[in-house]
């Protein structure tokens, strides 16, 4: 007996008239995202080599960091290598270098000591007693920036934004320390809060710039140029010569940069008795010059007011927001010309010390 199976036929779909296939818009897109997918992992790659390039300078800055602060409990400090000085007036009040192979020889640090990507060694800008000093790097990522801890116990982390402009860097530099684009790169600083300086235009440590190179120092009180003295790395003092050279009052106070003359007075009791102007920061984002009583009912008191019978007001400060935002000159005794006055939040904010 026969028996006949059907065997269902292939199912049939409609082609609308096209071949079974890919049209060429469906391709491009495919191609399209592809390439989407790519850059976005190639760029996610990326961020993680900047992320871990990062954590590395930030991990030997401390490290070596360590290595100084140890190395000083006994010897005074080595000087940078291939340093310019910074003088204040003709007076060398610091060096300006790199913790280059002699530093790090000097105190036989072995954990590295160079930049991951650039090859080049940190910055290390060290006190002309040799007993302070402050360290830089320059990371790729502002968000890779790790909050640490200044000698003074006090928070900080970066917030800066460096310029877009470029100038070229001459042969002046040492080779061990070929010049570097700075631009857009993100300085982080560990150490005493001393000022180490960099180009305000450039973001290069002056260390590097050619026409310091050439002369051997920069006199921060007499310079036209704009650089950026990096207190922390939210704490900076810009502009040229006569803003700059806070940094020389502030080394007659041991490097401190207190929120008011009472607590300058706390860290330094040799100040007693010794009124004049010196420099404090109430904001912790502006240091600006005020003059201190360190001699009336025990002293560490900060003139927020002065009135001389003159109708001018004036303000104690340059900075724009303290008092009625007026210029003031240089303040080198306590006989002002004007009155002068403090706003009430800052005077609140100094209160507070």
């Amino acid at each position: 007996m026969q028996t006949n199976i059907d065997i269902p036929s292939q199912p049939s779909f409609p082609t609308n008239g096209r071949n079974n296939g890919f049209t060429l818009v469906e391709l491009i897109v495919v191609v399209v995202i592809l390439g989407i997918l790519s850059t976005v992992g190639f760029v996610s790659y990326s961020s993680y080599l900047a992320w871990t390039r990062d954590t590395n300078r930030i991990s030997q800055l401390t490290a070596l960091h360590d290595g100084l602060e140890l190395y000083r409990t006994e010897k005074d400090l080595p000087l940078p290598d291939d340093y310019v000085e910074v003088k204040s007036n003709g007076t060398t009040i610091a060096y300006q270098g790199y913790a280059g192979e002699g530093v790090l020889e000097t105190i036989d640090f072995t954990k590295g000591g160079k930049d991951p990507k650039d090859s080049t060694y940190f910055s290390y800008y060290l006190t002309s007693d040799k007993k302070y000093f402050q360290l830089m790097a320059f990371l790729e990522e502002s968000d890779n920036l790790l909050t640490q801890t200044t000698p003074d116990d006090s928070e900080v982390s970066l917030s800066f934004s460096p310029s877009l402009l470029r100038r070229g860097l001459g042969g002046g530099i040492p080779q061990a320390h070929a010049a570097t684009d700075y631009t857009n790169r993100y300085p982080t600083v560990n150490g005493h809060k001393l000022g180490i300086l960099t180009e305000s235009w450039t973001n290069a440590p002056i260390q590097e710039v050619t026409t310091i190179t050439n002369s051997g120092y920069l006199d921060i009180a007499l310079t036209t140029d704009n650089y950026k003295a990096n207190l922390t790395d939210t704490r900076s003092i810009a502009g040229t010569g006569s803003t700059l050279d806070i940094l020389a009052k502030l080394k007659a106070v041991g490097w401190t940069l207190a929120q008011s003359c009472k607590q300058l007075l706390d860290k330094h009791q040799e100040l007693k008795n010794q009124d004049r102007v010196y420099v404090i920061d109430p904001t912790q984002n502006d240091p600006f010059e005020v003059y201190c009583d360190m001699t009336m009912d025990d002293g560490g008191w900060t003139l927020v007011f002065k009135n001389d019978g003159d109708s001018d007001n004036g303000s104690l400060s340059n900075n724009a927001n303290v008092g009625n935002g007026y210029q003031t000159s240089n303040l080198t005794t306590n006989d002002y010309a004007n009155s002068a006055t403090f706003s009430d939040d800052l005077i609140n904010t100094i209160m507070e010390q």
